[in-house]
């Protein structure tokens, strides 16, 4: 969900930076769940709330009618976990290999605040805050979080997945263990 706002967001405003290009179209994410299933995604609830991400501004599968859209050639939809942001197991967040596709075309795009702090908490989350001994950071990720963390308070990174374990205690302490643990 992460990568594919992110996604939206840098092609929104390089369709922008380049005017007349692409135009008569807008660039918007559709969350491939219903909103009620937000619940299930606690992960991803937590974080747009942490980087100041009004949910009620996002769209989710239940509230557009896609069929009707794509049947009158009014739609085409690019999945970002399949068909743009392919990881091959060579990273551990798929917001790394988008951190790392802006640093080639749209290096600028990359110092708006918001961006920065919501593509670095997705890697963090993603690869459990660089866990070495997951299988799920690589160097890349490592790379990529150096890259987002300048400008950011020398602790951010701890402090965040601090914020997030916090919120985890809490609902493994009032709701007992998640059914995957």
């Amino acid at each position: 969900m992460v990568a594919a706002i992110c996604y939206a967001w840098l092609l929104e405003n390089r369709k922008r930076k380049n005017k007349g290009q692409g135009d008569g179209y807008v660039v918007v994410p559709v969350m491939n769940i219903k909103r009620s299933n937000m619940w299930k995604h606690y992960q991803a609830a937590w974080l747009f709330h942490h980087v100041g991400l009004d949910a009620n501004s996002l769209l989710f599968a239940d509230e557009v009618d896609l069929e009707i859209l794509l049947m009158t050639g009014q739609l085409s939809i690019v999945v970002v976990g399949q068909d743009v942001l392919r990881t091959n197991a060579e990273v551990g967040s798929q917001c790394t290999i988008l951190t790392d596709n802006s640093c080639e075309d749209a290096y600028d795009l990359l110092q708006t605040p918001v961006l920065k702090k919501i593509l670095l908490a997705g890697i963090l989350l993603d690869t459990h805050n660089l866990d070495s001994y997951s299988s799920l950071s690589t160097s890349r990720d490592a790379e990529a979080v150096q890259l987002l963390s300048i400008g950011s308070s020398p602790n951010y990174r701890n402090n965040l997945f601090d914020q997030y374990g916090s919120v985890l205690e809490a609902m493994r302490h009032s709701y007992g263990m998640p059914p995957n643990e």
